[in-house]
């Protein structure tokens, strides 16, 4: 049936779930792409009911114009990179499905802090850096402890987790570029809003 169920859902089977199975593109890669822009869809609504709130009550002060900083490009990328994994990853679509969940609700929040930040830049500083940290410190906990919480886990203590996010498509690493790029390009995003968010505020106390 595993096997069955593999072949269905694009994935190749002439090596077992247990770290060396093939991932391939096909039509039913695409079923996380509506429920993902959805929610989307909905956080913007969300951010840009926060930012109308904020300033009509006038708890924060609206700046005018939006910010071309490093990390309103690095939220953004932060965003797109995550957008991508909800949408393509068919085995965290599959095997993963508390992944597939928190990374929608981790990307929802990304998006209104990036509305927010656009708005609101110092007072979203501190916010920003917490909720990076955190993201920095789920993908390095998913990786050593070999996807935990997944069918697919690979068992702790195993390097299957790490060869998965970061393999890109070799033999033997149950991963594919595109899917081990957007997890590089979400971490190194993460790493930079962390950066750049501290940076913001430690200017700021001076």
């Amino acid at each position: 049936m595993l096997s069955s169920l593999m072949s269905f859902q694009g994935y190749s089977t002439n090596s077992s779930i247990s770290g060396s199975s093939s991932y391939s593109f096909s039509a039913s890669s695409i079923i996380g792409l509506p429920y993902a822009l959805l929610f989307a869809v909905i956080a913007v609504v969300v951010g840009f009911v926060l930012v109308k709130y904020f300033a009509k009550n006038k708890k924060l002060s609206v700046r005018k114009g939006a910010s071309r900083s490093v990390l309103t490009y690095s939220l953004l990328i932060t965003i797109l990179s995550a957008l991508y994994l909800l949408m393509f990853d068919k085995q965290i679509q599959v095997y993963g499905a508390i992944h597939w969940a928190g990374l929608l609700f981790f990307t929802m929040i990304n998006i209104i802090l990036l509305i927010m930040y656009l708005f609101y830049e110092k007072q979203n500083n501190y916010i920003i850096s917490i909720w990076s940290i955190l993201g920095i410190i789920v993908i390095v906990l998913d990786a050593a402890l070999a996807l935990p919480l997944s069918q697919y886990s690979f068992g702790v203590g195993s390097s299957g987790g790490l060869k998965y996010l970061f393999g890109f498509g070799a033999a033997g690493t149950s991963s594919t570029f595109a899917i081990s790029l957007a997890v590089t390009l979400l971490l190194i995003s993460l790493i930079v809003s962390f950066l750049y968010s501290i940076h913001n505020v430690y200017n700021r106390k001076k």
